[in-house]
């Protein structure tokens, strides 16, 4: 057991809750998108404790842009996960850096993700500044891969989907719950010509609190990886958020970072559009919509002005 906590502190992407049997949440998550830009998925892996009624469980959601969300809970002893690399299983489906495996009632098959851009190397290794965000805070947001090639197909129903040449993204997040205020957005389809990908998640410093102090955003452009987090000295300069609507800038040294929100009217988290406008000095770097992104806003962080 001391080994794997160990090993966890020092690669964060692994599984953190060696030992622990209350107040512990868990999850990785996985964006797909075909080559077509046509298809979209969220795929989430997770583990749960409630301690209150004293019960655990794993639990696998999938958000598609064409179908209702799919969820599904398992009992705590079909979780397995490794105590050497990120892998986790959960029954007979399996997760990892590289690898989806699905094999649920109504959906199955191998996804396979290549060419993993360099951040998932700088946070499972070198521990940088993203990593290292939320190691004092309750709640852990960590990019494992801002972009990377697909591979493979998933049969749905009666529907085969190719992710061949698809392009995705993964993250990761834990704490003692999921958090109560919680703002996040990440989409990696901007314009075709570019390879772009962002993504923004904000949350409590402390579990009582709904203060946006506790942050961390991060533009992939062209292979350069720009990251936003309270630990290199980034601020809020403005932060409105009225219902589903917001308006965030982001100033760090002589960059400044402005990501809106237009009001969602179908209510849907996934399959939404968000502004992203990036800036060093008076010259723009970038401006472009994310478009198929997932925009979570929960709690306090509905109606907020800073």
């Amino acid at each position: 057991m001391i080994v794997s906590k160990w090993r966890a502190w020092r690669n964060t992407a692994m599984y953190q809750g060696w030992g622990k049997k209350q107040c512990h949440f868990e999850q990785w998550s996985y964006r797909l998108n075909d080559a077509a830009s046509a298809r979209s998925f969220l795929v989430t892996a997770g583990i749960a404790w409630d301690t209150p009624n004293n019960t655990a469980a794993a639990f696998i959601e999938i958000k598609d842009n064409k179908r209702p969300l799919f969820y599904q809970t398992f009992p705590l002893e079909a979780w397995q996960a490794s105590h050497k690399n990120v892998e986790i299983s959960i029954g007979d489906n399996f997760f990892s850096l590289h690898q989806i495996r699905l094999a649920l009632p109504h959906i199955s098959g191998t996804v396979e993700m290549q060419q993993l851009s360099p951040v998932a190397e700088q946070l499972s290794e070198n521990r940088s500044t993203l990593s290292r965000l939320v190691r004092p805070f309750p709640y852990c947001q960590e990019v494992l891969s801002m972009r990377h090639t697909l591979q493979g197909t998933l049969h749905l129903d009666n529907e085969t989907i190719n992710w061949d040449g698809g392009v995705g993204y993964s993250d990761k997040l834990w704490g003692h719950t999921f958090p109560p205020h919680y703002l996040y957005l990440q989409s990696t389809q901007f314009r075709y010509d570019e390879e772009v990908s962002f993504m923004l998640a904000m949350f409590p410093a402390k579990e009582n609190q709904n203060e946006l102090s506790n942050f961390i955003g991060v533009l992939y452009h062209e292979g350069d990886v720009y990251s936003f987090t309270p630990y290199n000295d980034t601020d809020i300069k403005k932060a409105t958020i009225q219902g589903e609507a917001a308006e965030i800038n982001f100033v760090q040294k002589d960059y400044l970072l402005i990501v809106k929100i237009q009001e969602n009217s179908s209510q849907q988290q996934f399959g939404q559009q968000f502004e992203v406008r990036f800036f060093k000095g008076n010259k723009m770097i970038f401006c472009g919509t994310g478009k198929q992104a997932v925009v979570q806003v929960k709690g306090a962080y509905r109606n907020l002005s800073i």
